[in-house]
């Protein structure tokens, strides 16, 4: 149930994220070392943030009240909206634009140590699930808390309210960025979805257990991404030679591990599905093999998107590559998963992100830049 309730509460963290993620993550880099600056994008980051909000909440609302299925579990969504309100007040963003990763592990391992020693004291057995919801959904809101406190404590920003050019401003910044999330999280879950009408529990359970694995290497892509991606938008900033110099010693080093990982789980399928699920299972076998560089190729998309295009104000570049991406994805679904099932479903996730890889690299060269030297062909 708690499972549940998370992933529907995932989608009203995407709404409250509004791609603040990156879009205020990379105008708080630029602009780190202007205080009024700061204070303006904090302000109108956090005002916008706390109304999605409650507009999520609104939502919640009104599913519990018109479908009995949520009403039932009425008070483990609440609770479990914690969650959604933790997102919201952890300034993660802000951490990341100023490089203070050090306060961001700090106030993520403060607050779930805080609430992880209740658990062990007041949880006893199933029954006690809300509890454990309630326990589990607070230490954002705690960790959130502790590092508001630390960033006004430092004296880092004032307090001002925004107005309304400010508001429109941030929510202009963050708006291609929402729309590419939203885009990706309704294009998986609606393959998914097509997967689940055709084909049999059995092979979606494969599938299922081989995707799981995939998305666990993809993981490991957001630490690194959220590492660089400040510094390479203040190095972008100054100068396009400098942000391109920096990313090609990024992907020297962390694309060769990618690239090895991805050999990792192409040449060792068998052994791994064997030691996670217990027992040699072939279908899921040959589809970890067909995703097997789906991480190598989400890690270059995230180069050539995330760290060149968006710091070099492509947003909306950004934003259309991801929609055709999305189209594409569903149009082959619908066609190929009734024939072929988790076979189809897993080249179609390939295939999909090799499409956003060579039509980023695409953009990237429109915009008078190298994909292969990371070199400026010329610079306006």
């Amino acid at each position: 149930m708690i499972a549940f309730a998370t992933a529907f509460n995932y989608f009203f963290i995407v709404i409250t994220n509004y791609g603040f993620h990156l879009s205020a993550t990379h105008d708080v880099s630029i602009n780190r070392n202007n205080r009024q600056k700061l204070s303006e994008i904090f302000s109108s980051v956090m005002l916008i943030k706390i109304l999605f909000m409650i507009f999520s909440l609104i939502i919640l609302f009104t599913f519990v009240f018109t479908i009995p299925k949520f009403s039932k579990d009425f008070d483990l969504l609440l609770v479990m909206f914690l969650t959604v309100a933790g997102n919201v007040f952890f300034p993660r963003w802000y951490l990341l634009g100023t490089e203070q990763v050090n306060v961001i592990t700090l106030t993520s391992i403060s607050g779930k140590l805080i609430t992880i020693i209740p658990i062990f004291f007041y949880v006893k057995n199933t029954t006690d699930y809300l509890l454990a919801a309630v326990f589990l959904a607070s230490s954002e809101i705690i960790s959130g808390i502790l590092a508001l406190f630390l960033i006004l404590y430092k004296n880092q920003i004032k307090s001002i309210i925004p107005g309304f050019l400010l508001l429109k401003n941030a929510l202009k910044e963050g708006f291609h960025i929402f729309i590419s999330q939203v885009a990706v999280t309704g294009v998986t879950g609606t393959n998914l979805f097509i997967l689940g009408i055709f084909s049999e529990p059995k092979t979606i359970g494969c599938f299922a257990l081989a995707e799981k694995i995939i998305k666990s290497a993809i993981g490991l892509i957001a630490p690194i991404s959220d590492a660089i991606y400040p510094g390479a938008g203040l190095l972008f900033n100054k100068s396009r030679t400098d942000g391109l110099y920096f990313l090609k010693k990024v992907i020297k080093i962390s694309g060769s591990i990618f690239f090895c990982g991805s050999c990792c789980l192409f040449f060792g399928a068998e052994l791994i599905v064997f030691l996670i699920a217990g027992k040699s299972i072939y279908q899921t076998a040959l589809l970890l093999k067909i995703m097997a560089f789906i991480p190598l190729t989400v890690f270059m998309d995230n180069i050539y998107g995330t760290q060149i295009l968006l710091n070099i104000y492509k947003k909306k570049e950004f934003m259309n590559i991801i929609i055709i991406s999305g189209i594409f994805s569903v149009i082959c679904a619908l066609v190929f998963i009734p024939f072929f099932h988790a076979y189809a479903c897993a080249c179609i996730f390939l295939i999909s992100e090799l499409l956003i890889l060579l039509l980023m690299m695409f953009e990237v060269y429109r915009s008078k830049i190298s994909p292969f030297t990371f070199r400026v062909i010329s610079e306006n």
